[in-house]
């Protein structure tokens, strides 16, 4: 499903960024974070072209800080 989510997150203008914001939101562990998180994992590790527009999003450093703050435990899941 990797590359066809890839071909669908290309074509699609503001798709990719929806997705970033929706897991940078500071409400705890939602579903809907859960099901991006899981989108965005699913995507092929060697496509340059997301992985730039990833980066230029600001995903990476967010998903860095959202790790520490579970790990230091601010951030609890709702189950």
């Amino acid at each position: 499903m990797g590359p066809e989510l890839a071909d669908a997150l290309r074509g699609s203008v503001g798709q990719l960024s929806s997705l970033v914001k929706v897991i940078s939101e500071n409400i705890g562990i939602t579903e809907e974070q859960a099901a991006a998180v899981g989108l965005l994992a699913d995507l092929p590790e060697r496509d340059l072209g997301l992985t730039r527009q990833l980066l230029d999003e600001g995903a990476f450093r967010m998903a860095i800080s959202k790790v520490i703050a579970i790990r230091q435990g601010e951030i609890r899941g709702t189950r």
